[in-house]
């Protein structure tokens, strides 16, 4: 075997065998990410829903709140179902037309943040739930195709698998053409003593491939592989501008910063209410701009230097706001800033608020006071006023 041949097969093992092993690491933690990517998405899809039909969920305006699930399931195709429970634990609306059995069941006992595997219509779905008010039993479920989850990852694997190919094949025809430099000199000393007639033949190498030919059928390849890249990142594009329409429904506001503590992202129809605009404190520090609130201050430090999740609430221009801090972290684990949403709480403490009066006026009230389901007539509520009279 030639001494070239054999600097490109050594050489392309290595790369083939460093390959397979970073190609597997690199799998593992992609899969895991985009999970992770999809459970976070469907919180804030939930998160934000909640607060988009809550009103409407407190007046008993069904027609409403389907109108606003059926809008953002036909804008989000990763989005297999919508449905919210009432205050009774049964369901008040959904995007079903005929709404499941296994959905059916009392919902007043779900969990924040439950994510629950469920098989509907033989489809597996993971169904995530988010209170539409604290301390009543109201939920928005969301439910995630599991198949379009499994699509996603099988999608950025086969990218990912690609790109380690070519990269291994890059790298042996880099062995091969090295291989040849070396050759080519002791080519050159070969016929020097054969014709002078000093030893043996040195070397032979007569059949040089076209190396030229190869590295254009290899930039080829990249740019297949680019024009790839380019379709997934329009993919992406598509669920950015969705998620973009979501902020600006909602009374939210979504924002990020860096390891210093500097805003990079600061968007959210939640922004109106503190007279900002979005973008406007990109740029600040959380630090400076927010000195004399501790909460915020404590929350950013303990979030980028100790890597802890932390949760708020602070009133700002007269205004009840609850953020949610959660760090970021490289693939190696290393802490790249925080990311939050902020949400403003007011509208819907003030319901409840009322709601409480409300419930202690009729609590109080000397007259008989009982309700009642118009579905079953089964009584859900009567004050002392009715038991009095029993």
């Amino acid at each position: 075997m030639r001494l070239q041949n054999r600097i490109a097969i050594t050489a392309g093992s290595l790369v083939l065998l460093t390959g397979v092993i970073l190609g597997g690491i690199s799998i593992s933690q992609l899969r895991e990410d985009i999970r992770q990517e999809d459970r976070d998405w469907s919180q804030a899809v939930a998160n934000a829903l909640a607060h988009a039909v809550q009103q409407d969920t407190l007046e008993g305006n069904r027609v409403a709140v389907n109108t606003v699930l059926d809008g953002v399931l036909e804008g989000n195709a990763e989005l297999g179902y919508l449905l919210v429970s009432g205050f009774d634990g049964k369901v008040f609306a959904s995007t079903f037309e005929e709404v499941p059995e296994a959905l059916k069941q009392d919902h007043s006992n779900c969990p924040h943040g439950q994510i629950r595997s469920m098989v509907l219509e033989q489809k597996e779905y993971s169904d995530i739930s988010y209170p539409l008010i604290d301390e009543l039993n109201a939920h928005v479920h969301v439910g995630i195709d599991a198949n379009n989850v499994g699509e996603s990852i099988n999608r950025a694997t086969r990218n990912l698998l690609f790109g380690l190919i070519l990269i291994t094949l890059f790298g042996i025809l880099v062995a091969f053409y090295i291989g040849r430099r070396i050759t080519l000199p002791l080519s050159a000393l070969n016929h020097a003593l054969k014709q002078y007639g000093h030893g043996e033949s040195l070397h032979d190498d007569t059949s040089a491939r076209n190396v030229d030919q190869e590295i254009k059928e290899l930039y080829e390849s990249f740019s297949e592989m680019v024009e790839e890249r380019s379709h997934t990142e329009q993919l992406l594009t598509e669920r950015d501008r969705q998620m973009l329409a979501l902020t600006h429904a909602a009374p939210i506001v979504l924002f990020a910063v860096d390891t210093q503590g500097k805003i990079t992202l600061s968007d959210g129809a939640g922004l109106k209410a503190l007279n900002l605009k979005p973008g406007e404190l990109v740029g600040h520090s959380v630090y400076e701009l927010y000195s004399d609130y501790p909460v915020i201050t404590e929350a950013a430090q303990a979030v980028l230097e100790r890597g802890e999740s932390r949760e708020t609430r602070i009133v700002l221009n007269g205004r009840i706001f609850v953020s949610q801090w959660t760090p970021v972290r490289d693939s190696s684990g290393q802490i790249t800033g925080a990311t939050g949403v902020a949400l403003d709480k007011t509208d819907i403490e003030q319901a409840e608020s009322e709601l409480r009066q409300f419930k202690s006026t009729l609590d109080q009230a000397l007259d008989c006071i009982f309700m009642f389901r118009a579905n079953d007539l089964k009584f859900f509520y009567f004050n002392q006023g009715a038991m009095d009279q029993v």
